[in-house]
């Protein structure tokens, strides 16, 4: 990443797509407050290049994912919602599948 932003690249597609792995290495590594410290600035980058400012569900689902590992619940279901909405938008099933996965995580954690 330090030489993508020492060329001007650091909000690249390849340098978010280098982000946006790293922050699932860190997560599934067990770093997961480091996972979501770069999943907010892959959801930064991508809002900013992106017309109507809409990150991709990946991004947003990634994000609702590490939320709820910390035990964020309540942040976790808001991005998962809003992870669903997005993925519904551009056609995602995937990750309209994940964003209910985590909330049903959520409800399970809760007892619900």
């Amino acid at each position: 990443m330090k030489m993508h932003r020492d060329l001007g690249y650091g909000e690249s597609p390849n340098a978010v797509a280098i982000l946006n792995n790293w922050g699932l290495a860190c997560m599934g590594s067990g770093s997961v407050p480091r996972a979501l410290e770069i999943q907010e600035e892959v959801l930064r980058i991508a809002t900013r290049r992106k017309p109507g400012g809409s990150p991709p569900p990946y991004a947003v689902c990634n994000h609702a994912h590490s939320l709820w590992l910390l035990g964020r619940y309540d942040e976790a279901w808001t991005e998962a919602e809003r992870a669903w909405r997005i993925a519904d938008q551009s056609g995602a099933a995937p990750f309209k599948i994940s964003a209910r996965v985590i909330q049903t995580s959520i409800l399970r954690e809760r007892g619900d």
